[in-house]
């Protein structure tokens, strides 16, 4: 299921999503987390594209709202590289 990584991630903008409705909050975090997303900012998940299955479509799967942007990003710029909450989230193989 996991392939060599080319540096690119997989990014959910979940900022402009409501905070309000508690079940859809847990079921969007627990969909988040089963597929190995992690905070780099708020309102922006992220996690190395090195899968092999459809990100997008598990994610709306597990829960996560249908409105909720998920895209491809390119390698990150140097200072977002460079921290604890990016790269180093991820171990190296």
């Amino acid at each position: 299921r996991v392939r060599p990584w080319d540096g690119g991630w997989i990014g959910v903008a979940t900022g402009g999503l409501g905070r309000t409705d508690r079940s859809a909050v847990r079921r969007r975090d627990r969909a988040l987390s089963l597929l190995g997303f992690r905070e780099l900012r708020p309102g922006l998940e992220v996690r190395p594209d090195n899968v092999r299955v459809p990100l997008r479509e598990a994610l709306y799967d597990l829960g996560l709202e249908a409105e909720t942007p998920v895209f491809a990003m390119g390698t990150l710029g140097p200072a977002q590289a460079d921290q604890s909450s990016a790269a180093a989230c991820w171990p190296k193989p």
